[in-house]
């Protein structure tokens, strides 16, 4: 599963360090989970398939995330995600 890395990541955070957004990348996938009582978004990827991630079964989520949220007394009140995917890839872009 896509959100099994975040999850365990989540997890693995002691309480009194616990942030309230997270933001990961290096799996070249795209997602927006609440777990743990943590926003965490997969950062996605600027590069297309390249060799070694199809060799690796990897399809990368090209693109990015305009994320916007409203904090108030020091408590996200509001987190709102959207994930803008580039559909023209670039050959041979890497």
């Amino acid at each position: 599963a896509i959100s099994y890395k975040p999850q365990k990541i989540a997890s693995g955070i002691p309480f009194e360090n616990k942030p309230d957004i997270m933001i990961i990348g290096h799996y070249h996938q795209a997602e927006y989970i609440f777990e743990k009582n943590i926003h965490i978004i997969q950062a996605g990827s600027f590069e297309g398939q390249t060799p070694y991630l199809k060799r690796k079964g990897i399809n990368p989520k090209v693109g990015g995330w305009l994320i916007e949220f409203k904090v108030e007394e020091g408590k996200i009140t509001r987190f709102k995600q959207e994930f803008i995917t580039f559909n023209k890839e670039i050959s041979h872009d890497y």
